[in-house]
């Protein structure tokens, strides 16, 4: 913040009444003192603000202190930044379609949720389309556990389909049920594109 306030400033404020009061004049000093000085550490206590310099402690540290369930303590500098930053929203729109796409693109730059009424499921329903051609096992693990919290506790998540790689117009997928159990793997020639 831009100028310095000192304790002759804090002092200045101090109403004349209590000026002519020695016991009040002294412990007036003794508090303009203490608020000059905790002036200049103010700056510190702004942390919403600067997330993108926080060191990879300070930002662990956060996530526990806001409660953040599904953070990854694994997972890179930049998720971990992406995760904090969009946690209050998460925590606002937790059990909505919104909140599980949100979540997960944290992790993964593209994802969709389809809702069983636009696939033609059983009610409650919803399926995961994820747009990932690394084939990272370990942050698919960790795709479940975070559905799981976000997603509206009547909701049952039907299938995660991974979509690993992209060769021209043909697109290779995977699928896994919940619980682990692969499904199916196969490929399939489309007009890619994301809607």
């Amino acid at each position: 913040m831009s100028g310095e306030i000192s304790k002759q400033d804090i002092l200045k404020t101090l109403p004349p009444v209590l000026k002519k009061d020695a016991g009040f004049a002294a412990l007036g000093e003794v508090i303009a003192e203490q608020l000059a000085k905790n002036r200049t550490l103010s700056d510190k206590a702004i942390i919403y603000p600067a997330i993108e310099k926080l060191s990879e402690e300070a930002l662990d540290a956060l996530a526990y202190d806001f409660n953040v369930s599904w953070y990854d303590y694994e997972g890179t500098l930049s998720e971990k930044r992406k995760t904090i930053l969009e946690c209050m929203q998460i925590h606002q729109y937790k059990g909505t379609k919104y909140a599980v796409e949100t979540a997960l693109r944290s992790v993964y730059e593209t994802v969709k949720v389809t809702e069983w009424f636009e696939y033609g499921g059983e009610p409650y329903h919803f399926k995961v389309i994820i747009y990932d051609s690394s084939n990272d096992k370990e942050k698919r693990a960790r795709i479940l556990a975070k559905v799981q919290y976000y997603k509206n506790l009547r909701s049952v998540l039907e299938e995660t389909v991974f979509e690993i790689g992209i060769f021209s117009d043909i697109a290779v997928n995977a699928a896994f049920r919940p619980g682990g159990i692969y499904k199916r793997i196969f490929c399939e020639v489309k007009n890619y594109g994301l809607e």
